[in-house]
């Protein structure tokens, strides 16, 4: 199964946290059905909990990359943008 990372860097400090979230569901969906699975990786400005940071995320379009950010962080999360950086 594949994982996703993300790497949170909280309001410009040193530390550095990574998660992982399954995304075995999507990917095995698409090889069943002999698609190739494209991903790049996008760049998601957030405010959380009244802080702005920046999160990275494998995903195969912008808008998929928004709903990842979402469902990892919860709806208390503002994405103010998402870019693609690859």
């Amino acid at each position: 199964m594949k994982t996703l990372l993300l790497v949170l860097l909280v309001g410009g400090l040193i530390e550095t946290e990574t998660l992982s979230v399954a995304l075995g569901s999507v990917s095995e969906a698409r090889a069943d059905r002999g698609e190739e699975s494209v991903t790049h990786t996008y760049e998601a400005k957030i405010r959380l909990n009244g802080k702005v940071t920046t999160t990275q995320v494998q995903a195969s379009d912008a808008g998929s990359a928004k709903k990842m950010v979402i469902a990892q962080f919860g709806a208390g999360v503002t994405v103010l943008s998402v870019k693609r950086v690859d």
